[in-house]
């Protein structure tokens, strides 16, 4: 970097290509990661304002079916596409079954009549199998939907020749051509019927086999199965990739609050009581997951939020001279850590955009659900090339709306919220938009690494100047960049500025100007010298110090290329810089603003 005079130094950053990392002290984390960003994306290794997202208006048939939508309680929601096509939700709210037509106005219809769910009941579950989507609440009878008729199943049929279907609990999975349940104690599942078995009808053509229990009469022929006690209990399955069978799919994770356990069922039934290798095994233990909305598959590996931070779940040979299966998140440690634990098992999560999205920091709304302040964003672009792959990284925190539930519906990714005055809304996920709803501005901010100016901090540094670079300006954004010498708990203000990139409409109907201009960039803004006001505690200026932190935060769309901050070594003075008095000393719990470490604010 240019040196302004002989006595200059000079740091800073000029590509974020390790996202951000908490888990270190900002001295150590280098130069290409942050050690906070919100509202951020580091795709293309430079920080830029998250994508927006956007309320899809709801249209409801009549008053009452929106009252029960908006103001219910939130029990959880699911994709559904029906074998005739179209795109699909289901919400489970105070007991009553919604469907949402995303593909046709965002239409909404109640399924349920006057036969519904608990209204109390916290939590919903949901799985497609073939045509139907089953849904329970580990209590009644489970819902199933053919996109067409909604009804109950029964279990137990009024004569002897009745089939038994799906049992009452509560996580399910669809693997291996059969409906796996888990019971409502939580401690054992079973597996339904072959798909295209000699259960299934002529209406749908063998398909709806999937919904019989009808093999399940005896242990040792495939019954129920049961996970260990000291296991806690089950949370989720997923059925994992396996590329060593012929199958397709391999074993079934069963996932409980302490460990996964593996079990690989072959199709035929009848063998399973003549196998001569265990067909349920223990993958994983000390490391469990507590919600199945939050266990999901990414690139052959299962992901998951578990009470120590983010895992990822790989079926493989262990390699016992390397960690394996432990917790990849301590980049995330300032935000995870403030998590309630008791509420994991509400917890969310979807693959878009080629990055792991996952809800982060929950608190309870009385009568309408767990809501999360934020989303965890992990993105897999970096791993995505031919040439260079280098390790995922963490885009930081997405804030701005109080999420119910993250649900996934093909290419798409929709967000179930409760907005200000606790009404249920759907908002969608965009890729496109640089703005929430189309017009409100991004409130973003980056805490870059601490910056020692080349001797790690041995020497003391009068803090300057600095030179900020940025482009992929859309709209008018307002920027505010703060330091921080050493540790000091709170940062100070240094300089606002705006930056009007605004669409202009020709003046006149001859301009040859375009009418709608593209995004625009700012090279080299320069940051004029920090004021002297005094640190008490080091009788030192503010902007004097060994190693400085900066905070660039912005309001609106726009790309931070480069960030350059410039110092000068002082002469050794035996005398403290300043003495202030006690009125002038602001080097307190005081002086911070609460609002600017609350990443759930704004």
């Amino acid at each position: 970097m240019a040196r302004i005079d002989p006595r200059s130094l000079s740091d800073g950053t000029l590509a974020i290509t390790g996202g951000m990392n908490s888990g270190i002290s900002p001295s150590l984390i280098g130069q290409n990661s942050v050690a906070f960003a919100r509202n951020v994306a580091f795709r293309g290794s430079r920080p830029t304002t998250r994508p927006g997202w956007n309320k899809r208006v709801i249209t409801f048939a009549d008053g009452t079916t929106q009252t029960r939508f908006e103001d219910g309680l939130f029990q959880g929601a699911a994709p559904f596409e029906p074998f005739q096509g179209g795109s699909k939700l289901v919400a489970s709210i105070s007991g009553r079954l919604f469907r949402i037509d995303v593909d046709s106005f965002y239409s909404c219809q109640e399924l349920t009549g006057t036969d519904v769910n608990s209204p109390f009941r916290d939590k919903a579950w949901f799985e497609q199998a073939e045509d139907f989507l089953i849904v329970q609440d580990n209590e009644s009878n489970p819902f199933i939907y053919d996109g067409a008729i909604l009804r109950r199943v029964d279990p137990i049929g009024d004569d002897p020749g009745d089939v038994r279907e799906v049992p009452v609990g509560n996580a399910m999975v669809y693997a291996n051509g059969r409906l796996w349940v888990t019971r409502p104690n939580g401690k054992s599942f079973v597996a339904g019927n072959i798909v295209y078995g000699e259960d299934g009808t002529s209406a749908y053509n063998g398909r709806d086999a999937v919904l019989k229990f009808t093999e399940n009469q005896f242990l040792n022929g495939g019954g129920e199965f049961a996970v260990p006690f000291n296991a806690g209990k089950i949370r989720a399955m997923r059925a994992i990739a396996n590329i060593d069978t012929s199958l397709g799919q391999g074993p079934i994770q069963v996932f409980t609050e302490r460990g996964v356990f593996s079990v690989n069922a072959p199709f035929d039934r009848t063998t399973w009581q003549n196998l001569k290798y265990p067909i349920q095994t223990v993958s994983l233990l000390g490391g469990g997951a507590p919600s199945h909305e939050g266990t999901i598959l990414v690139n052959g590996d299962i992901w998951f939020r578990s009470p120590e931070g983010i895992r990822s779940f790989q079926i493989a040979r262990r390699d016992f001279n390397a960690w394996v299966n432990t917790p990849l998140s301590t980049e995330m440690t300032d935000v995870i850590a403030n998590d309630d634990r008791n509420l994991l098992d509400h917890a969310s999560a979807v693959l878009f955009d080629n990055r792991y999205l996952v809800v982060a920091s929950p608190f309870r709304v009385a009568d309408h659900g767990i809501c999360w302040r934020g989303v965890i964003a992990l993105d897999f672009h970096n791993v995505s090339g031919i040439t260079v792959r280098t390790a995922p990284v963490y885009d930081g925190i997405w804030t701005g709306l109080n999420i119910l539930q993250l649900v996934p519906l093909g290419d798409r990714c929709f967000l179930f919220v409760l907005n200000a005055s606790n009404k249920i809304e759907l908002w969608e996920l965009s890729l496109a938009d640089a703005f929430d709803n189309g017009s409100t501005r991004i409130a973003a901010y980056i805490d870059t690494a601490r910056y020692g100016f080349g001797d790690t901090g041995w020497s003391r540094k009068n803090l300057s100047t600095g030179d900020l670079w940025m482009s992929d300006v859309n709209g008018l954004v307002n920027f505010t960049v703060q330091f921080r010498p050493d540790n000091h708990p709170c940062y100070l203000t240094w300089h606002s500025f705006s930056v009007d990139a605004r669409n202009k409409t020709c003046p006149t109907a001859n301009c040859q100007v375009p009418a709608s201009l593209h995004s625009q960039y700012r090279t080299r803004k320069r940051l004029p010298l920090p004021d002297d006001s005094c640190n008490a505690r080091d009788n030192m200026p503010f902007r004097s110090g060994y190693e400085f932190q900066a905070r660039i935060a912005w309001v609106g769309h726009a790309r931070i290329d480069k960030l350059r901050l410039i110092a000068h070594t002082p002469d050794e003075d035996t005398l403290p810089y300043c003495e202030p008095s006690e009125a002038t000393d602001t080097d307190g719990i005081n002086c911070c603003d609460a609002s600017l470490y609350d990443y759930s604010s704004g």
